[in-house]
């Protein structure tokens, strides 16, 4: 779910779109689904489409509050994002 929400805010400008970059991140998320941290954990080698990667996700903020049971793991270890896929 909170993979597919990103996604739909997921946009590159052209001039990066035809790069063929790719990034991964590691979101955090509390149990409101609210972000505690966002970091690039795989850079694309490209400032600009890790930062709009960066972006993406605090756009796609705030996220469905997690099943109970997974809030430690959402909390603690994060969900690893890749971007485009």
């Amino acid at each position: 779910v909170l993979d597919q929400r990103i996604k739909q805010n997921w946009a590159v400008p052209e001039w990066l779109a035809n790069r063929d970059l790719k990034a991964r991140a590691r979101v955090r998320i509390d149990e409101n689904g609210t972000i505690i941290s966002k970091e690039i954990i795989r850079s694309s080698g490209n400032e600009n489409y890790d930062t709009i990667v960066l972006e993406t996700i605090e756009r796609s903020s705030p996220f469905p509050a997690p099943p109970e049971k997974f809030v430690a793991i959402v909390s603690v270890q994060g969900i690893v994002i890749g971007f485009p896929e």
